[in-house]
């Protein structure tokens, strides 16, 4: 599922991460939403409400405590050269007489 994911790899990022980061810096790095973002740290109690602006609250022993929830399962290397995106070509509808 998108959800677990997301978690492994912001858990990923949260563990290289020295000092405060921003929701904006994080998404900025792993092409996530930044509202992606939010809701899945909200779920692993990462994140903090302050002033009207979401905060990462992630210290390295709770980054480290979840990552070894995760079940040990092979990551998908893709290797980004050899993606070739096309936006999808669809016909224009016709009227009907």
């Amino acid at each position: 599922s998108f959800r677990s994911y997301w978690t492994r790899v912001l858990l990923e990022q949260l563990r290289t991460v020295r000092g405060d980061v921003s929701i904006k810096e994080v998404s900025d790095a792993t092409m996530i939403r930044p509202q992606d973002i939010v809701d899945t740290l909200q779920s692993l109690g990462m994140i903090k409400y302050w002033k009207g602006t979401h905060l990462i609250h992630a210290d390295p022993k709770s980054v480290q405590e979840h990552l070894a929830k995760i079940p040990l399962q092979a990551m998908i290397d893709v290797d980004p050269t050899c993606l070739h995106w096309q936006p999808l070509q669809t016909q224009p509808q016709r009227k009907r007489p």
